[in-house]
């Protein structure tokens, strides 16, 4: 965890600044929606753990992330994880309008946050990456994964841009939070 009062280096508004982190908790016992019920809980958590394996079943996990949808409604993490599988199946039309939704109506989310600004820089769409860094609020607490999602789509936009000392800046940010993280130790093994 980030000392409450800690200061680092963040991507704000448009710019590279450095800021006290005056409120904003990185925990790892944080979490984003109210729990599921136990019964769909169990569901959740194979399903994140399958979509993680080596060769995930896209089409099976899709549908079992819609069974929670439908289910549980209030619960958009299913709904991010059933926009992944989208991805996975290059359906990404559909995916992107789900992760939109997602940033719309939980913006300190920063998973949907993290897989909409690859999305964008993935289409080759600069100025939706931009827009979208520029709206983006640091919230008061989050999960060090997301954080380092958010890092690691960020580190991806830098590279894009050819700014590959924000991107290292980005992406030793990432490393601090999360060292064991695939994504995190890939991007940084290029830039340490």
């Amino acid at each position: 965890e980030f000392d409450p009062q800690q200061r680092i280096e963040i991507f704000f508004d448009g710019k590279r600044r450095e800021v006290t982190l005056t409120g904003t908790k990185l925990s790892p016992d944080f979490r984003f929606a109210k729990a599921l019920p136990k019964k769909w809980d169990d569901v959740y958590e194979k399903a994140t753990m399958a979509a993680n394996s080596k060769n995930p079943d896209w089409d099976a996990l899709g549908t079992t992330f819609l069974k929670i949808i439908k289910a549980v409604p209030r619960y958009y993490p299913a709904r991010f994880n059933y926009a992944v599988t989208l991805l996975n199946r290059e359906r990404m039309e559909e995916a992107e309008n789900i992760l939109s939704a997602l940033v719309e109506e939980q913006p300190e989310y920063f998973f949907a946050r993290a897989a909409l600004l690859q999305l964008f820089i993935g289409d080759g769409r600069r100025k939706e990456a931009q827009a979208l860094l520029k709206t983006t609020v640091i919230p008061t607490e989050t999960h060090p994964a997301a954080m380092s999602a958010w890092l690691v789509a960020q580190a991806r936009y830098h590279e894009r841009e050819k700014d590959f000392e924000e991107a290292r800046k980005v992406i030793l940010q990432a490393y601090q939070i999360s060292p064991d993280n695939p994504r995190v130790k890939n991007l940084w093994e290029k830039y340490k």
